[in-house]
């Protein structure tokens, strides 16, 4: 590929950054210009441009960079007859001139197929002398659309994609072959699968056992010392020997280590959130990620994905970048596409029980569930607990609440925080006004500043809260009771008997540009009523 970069810096901010220009990384890489025109109109050269690393000594507001630079890749060797590769025509902040993408082939045995995605480009196919040519290109394209919260926004953007494999039979019979030896049930499997489940009865009991063992018991870790073993699962015996293993590793650990015990269970590829959706009409290597397909059989009435590299989740939830993906399920007998479930709000939960004590002492019982629990374990201990707590208290609560002490434990296979706080005095002030906690007054609100969306949101963390206030003091009563429901978010608000109820609930994961904007409403709707309601404390007596 060829890129050329004409850079105007509008302010000295940006203009640092372009200071360093690191092109190493780059394969075969040739640098064609690299310079500065002047706000005057005279050429400043780099202080130094070696190793492909370009330096300038200093770039003045009103400056424009000229960079051209020209770099081949190798096509991977992996898997014969395997080319294949994305194209993107718009720039994250670039106005482009002129974006041109080219295929050729003098073999006839690998002829690309394509997919277009968003505005289409003008294409040209050609052959002369033995070489097929394919050709793309877009003229005047603006930036592409950027906003937050959107899970792998390349993809939306106007691409060409391409491979050169004619069927998912071929790709699917290398990896078939390459699982195959990891796959085999050996004697030190069958022992290590039967102690594991000598108290077990039931098939439900067992799985559990075994999905257990994988994901507490053996470490995930990558560990490759040659290229093929990126897609080659070592032996269960050496997983088993050395307790470590990547995803493959572990999904044939278990699938093997079931299967001495009866249960049939096959694995199966993903394309996680991080790399956008798997593209049905082009087979080939899109996958980054393996795990565990559970059919319906005898013991288990519903089919279920498991994934053993969730080291820091709920056993019974599943990674959020794995939800809703395309898996590709290696079956002895042939593949399929098998959706991975999504799960529901109900297991993305955060549930707060906060209680006054007296003065600005509060005591918070916080129950998680999902991926918010997740990231917690996987802090661990020391400083950056104290210092996520301290957050919590921040974040959760109210700014400047101070965490006095503080409990991490699970119960139930759920992890819970117990907080003792103190809060800053303008939480409750002198005559009784409660300021509610940010949880209650602000929620999804961030997420939905804006009126309309060009992209999908995509949403991350907890999608339901239960949260309840109460007071040793007295009763909190509030002037307001409100209820929302649009388009999957359902909320609630008020008080009883002394004691107030907040309850949100957000059920789609991703929401697309058609249904935001009366979600978006109805949400800030109600975060508005709530902010602006009026709760006291009544004392006793």
């Amino acid at each position: 590929q060829v890129i050329t970069l004409v850079r105007w810096f509008l302010d000295r901010g940006e203009a640092q950054k372009y200071l360093k220009i690191n092109l190493s990384g780059l394969r075969n890489r040739q640098i064609h210009h690299a310079y500065l025109v002047q706000p005057d109109g005279s050429r400043v050269d780099p202080v130094s441009m070696r190793r492909g690393k370009i330096r300038f000594r200093a770039i003045a507001k009103g400056s424009v960079l000229v960079l051209q630079y020209e770099s081949t890749a190798r096509r991977p060797r992996l898997l014969r007859g395997l080319v294949e590769g994305t194209f993107w025509f718009e720039g994250d902040d670039l106005q482009v001139v002129r974006s041109r993408f080219t295929v050729a082939s003098a073999r006839p045995d690998l002829v690309p197929r394509f997919t277009v995605v968003g505005t289409a480009p003008t294409r040209r196919q050609t052959s002369e002398n033995g070489l097929s040519v394919w050709q793309f290109e877009r003229r005047d394209v603006p930036p592409a659309a950027m906003e937050r919260h959107v899970r792998a926004p390349w993809r939306y953007r106007s691409q060409v994609r391409f491979s050169t494999m004619p069927k998912w039979d071929t790709f699917v019979a290398w990896v078939r072959d390459l699982f195959r030896q990891a796959g085999r049930v050996t004697p030190t499997v069958e022992t290590a699968a039967k102690a594991l489940v000598k108290h077990q009865a039931s098939t439900a009991e067992k799985i559990d056992a075994v999905y257990r063992f994988a994901v507490e018991k053996v470490q995930y870790e990558q560990d490759y010392a040659r290229v093929i073993e990126g897609w080659e699962p070592h032996l269960p015996d050496q997983v088993l020997e050395r307790r470590y293993g990547d995803c493959k590793d572990k999904t044939m650990l278990i699938i093997t280590m079931l299967e001495a015990l009866g249960i049939t269970a096959y694995p199966a590829l993903i394309r996680t959130w991080s790399l956008g959706d798997v593209d049905a009409g082009l087979p080939g290597a899109q996958f980054n990620h393996a795990v565990v397909w559970l059919p319906q059989q005898e013991g288990l009435p519903e089919a279920r994905f498991l994934d053993a590299t969730a080291e820091y989740l709920d056993r019974d939830n599943l990674r959020i970048d794995v939800q809703q993906t395309d898996a590709l399920l290696v079956l002895p007998d042939g593949w399929r596409f098998q959706t991975v479930p999504g799960r529901p709000a109900s297991s993305e939960t955060v549930a707060i029980s906060l209680e006054h004590q007296a003065g600005r002492r509060w005591n918070a019982d916080l129950v998680y569930r999902g991926q918010a629990a997740g990231m917690i374990r996987r802090i661990g201990d020391g400083e950056k607990r104290r210092f996520l707590l301290e957050s919590i208290g921040s974040g959760v609560f109210w700014p400047g609440t101070k965490v006095v002490r503080s409990e991490v434990d699970e119960v139930d296979g759920r992890l819970r925080i117990r907080l003792q706080m103190e809060a800053p005095d303008e939480a409750l002030d002198a005559s009784g006004n409660l300021r509610l906690p940010r949880l209650i007054s602000d929620g999804w609100t961030a997420l939905f500043r804006r009126r309309e969306r060009l992209l999908p949101l995509h949403l991350h963390g907890f999608r339901k809260v239960r949260f309840s206030l109460q007071s040793s003091a007295g009763a909190l009563v509030t002037d307001a009771t409100i209820e929302a429901a649009a388009g999957g978010f359902v909320a609630s608000w008020g008080c009883s008997a002394g004691v107030c109820t907040f309850d949100a609930a957000l059920e789609p994961v991703v929401i697309s540009p058609k249904h935001y904007p009366a979600l978006a409403d109805e949400l800030r709707r109600f975060y508005g009523v709530v902010r602006a309601s009026k709760t006291q404390l009544k004392p006793r007596g």
